[in-house]
C-alpha cells in the first residue's frame, strides 16, 4: 500500500508539495501545494500534479522571456537535491551538488544569459564529475548533450573514474569497437588498450575520409560536426564531397 506522505517535499515543475490533504469527492489523494515562484497555495490531486504547473505562474507575471530555462534549473535541482528523483543516484548520489547562488532561480537565470543560453539548449557539466557551478558548466544542443551522455555507464581505471565517452576520447579509439569488446566479456581496460591485429584492421570494412589532414571515418567527421549520417550520405548521393556534405571549407579528401 502507498503511504499518503509518499509526495510530501517533491517537486513538480513550479509545484512543491507541502503535505497530505485528504481524499476528495471522488476518493482520489489531494496535495497542499505551493508554487515556488509565485507562492501561491492549493490543493491538487495527484495525477494533476504531474503534468500541470501553477496556471498563476506564467512566464510573464515572472518577467522570464523563456520558461524553458526555469524548466532545466528545476530538473537540475531534483537530480542532486530530491531523492525521490529518478537521476538522484546518478547526481546527488554520488555528491554532485549545485552552486550555492543557484538555489535563486534569478541568480541562475542571470548567468545563463551571459553564459549564451538559447531556448533549446541544455546544461551539461565539463567535468561528469563535476558539480554544478559557473566554471564547470556550459550550454549545448540537444545532439551533443545526448552524445556526451551516451552509455552513462561509469568505469575505474587506475583510480580515475569517467564515463564510456570520456574513456574512448582518451585512448583515441571508436566507440562501437569498444562496445562490441564489452559485450564480448572483455574488461574495461582490455576493452580500451588491446591492440588491434594490422591485418583484421587493413580489411576492416570501416573507410576514413580526409579532411584537411585530418583522417577521421564517416561516424566520427558526422560527430564532430553533430551532423546525422543519413543526412550526410543523402547529400554524397546528389554528387557532393564529405567536406561539401559537412560544409567544410577548404576541405580536400
Amino acid at each position: 500500500m502507498r503511504k499518503v506522505w509518499e509526495l510530501t517535499g517533491q517537486v513538480f515543475g513550479t509545484i512543491k508539495v507541502l503535505s497530505f490533504a485528504g481524499k476528495d469527492k471522488g476518493k482520489k489523494n489531494t496535495w497542499n501545494c505551493i508554487c515556488i515562484q509565485c507562492k501561491k497555495k492549493y490543493i491538487k490531486q495527484s495525477g494533476e500534479l504531474k503534468r500541470t504547473n501553477c496556471k498563476s505562474c506564467s512566464a510573464k507575471k515572472h518577467g522570464y522571456s523563456m520558461l524553458s530555462l526555469y524548466h532545466v534549473w528545476a530538473s537540475m535541482k531534483a537530480r542532486c537535491i530530491n531523492k525521490n528523483s529518478k537521476d538522484y543516484n546518478n547526481y546527488g548520489g554520488r555528491g554532485i551538488t549545485i552552486y550555492n547562488e543557484w538555489e535563486n532561480f534569478n541568480s541562475f537565470k542571470e548567468w545563463a544569459l551571459l553564459s549564451g543560453y538559447k531556448q533549446g539548449l541544455e546544461i551539461d557539466r565539463i567535468d561528469v564529475n563535476g558539480n554544478y557551478c559557473p566554471e564547470n558548466c556550459r550550454w549545448v544542443s540537444k545532439r551533443k548533450q545526448a552524445n556526451n551522455r551516451r552509455n552513462n555507464n561509469y568505469f575505474e581505471i587506475d583510480g580515475e573514474t569517467k564515463t564510456l565517452f570520456e574513456w574512448v576520447r582518451i585512448y583515441e579509439i571508436n566507440y562501437s569497437t569498444v562496445i562490441k569488446r564489452l559485450k564480448s566479456g572483455l574488461n574495461i581496460e582490455d576493452a580500451l588498450k588491446m591492440e588491434v591485429d594490422k591485418t583484421k584492421q587493413a580489411k576492416s570494412k570501416i573507410k576514413y575520409f580526409n579532411i584537411n589532414g585530418i583522417s577521421k571515418s564517416l561516424y566520427d567527421w558526422c560527430e564532430v560536426y553533430e551532423i546525422s549520417i543519413k543526412t550526410i550520405k543523402k547529400r554524397m548521393k546528389k554528387g557532393m564531397s564529405l567536406a561539401e556534405a559537412l560544409g567544410v571549407t577548404n576541405g580536400n579528401e
